[in-house]
């Protein structure tokens, strides 16, 4: 399991521990391991694992263990990532089901994951007709209200129902920060600033302004 955890190769430390076991079973025994626990200096591929050095180490542990065995005991660490720390603590405290469940404090056939459970739930309400009604009235009433403080030739053009970003464009990598920053108390602005600098710089996605405020506080809800 942690030969898998630390490689993660097309997301296998997502799958289920039976599946973790069977993928490294097969993978410990390849030429390509096999390379690179010999000679790791010459053989590099181990440097396109998630954890690269811990990878490493491990699978040298095993060969030295069951293939070589040049050792029959285990001394190094064997970890289990923490998901959203915060949410953890959160939901243990509160014994919340679904928290416990997506931070991994609750045992499940694959790993919880609560920043994809944030992402898709955003894609869910800005893909739903009833919510995104609401969200453009929100967005007039907040227009309105700033333009009568500016004067006329600063006024903000009001957008209607005109919605122009991509909701698949938007992954967990775009809400894990806001989610983190969210439940340490982050302010709104920081929240949003969040979200908006990921799909930037992860993504070269230049969000239009109009559309901000409804993916932020989609992602909110």
């Amino acid at each position: 399991i942690h030969i898998a955890n630390t490689g993660a190769y097309d997301a296998i430390d997502k799958e289920s521990y039976e599946a973790r076991i069977s993928w490294a079973r097969n993978y410990v025994h390849s030429e390509k391991v096999k390379a690179f626990v010999n000679n790791p200096f010459s053989w590099t591929s181990w440097h396109d694992a998630d954890s690269p050095f811990c990878h490493l180490q491990a699978c040298r542990h095993f060969y030295e263990m069951f293939i070589y065995k040049t050792k029959n005991y285990c001394d190094i660490f064997c970890y289990s990532d923490a998901t959203c720390s915060g949410l953890q603590l959160i939901s243990g405290v509160q014994r919340f089901t679904d928290g416990c469940l997506s931070t991994n404090v609750m045992h499940t056939s694959k790993p919880g994951d609560a920043y994809h459970v944030v992402a898709d739930g955003t894609i869910d309400l800005l893909s739903d007709p009833k919510y995104m009604e609401l969200a453009f009235l929100h967005r007039e009433e907040q227009t309105k209200a700033r333009n009568k403080k500016l004067p006329p030739d600063k006024q903000i053009e009001l957008r209607g129902n005109t919605f122009e970003f991509d909701v698949t464009q938007l992954d967990r990598s775009c809400t894990k920060h806001a989610l983190m920053i969210f439940l340490y108390s982050g302010s709104y602005r920081t929240i949003h600033g969040s979200i908006f600098d990921r799909l930037k710089t992860k993504k070269g996605i230049d969000v239009p302004l109009g559309d901000r405020s409804i993916i932020t506080r989609a992602v909110l809800d």
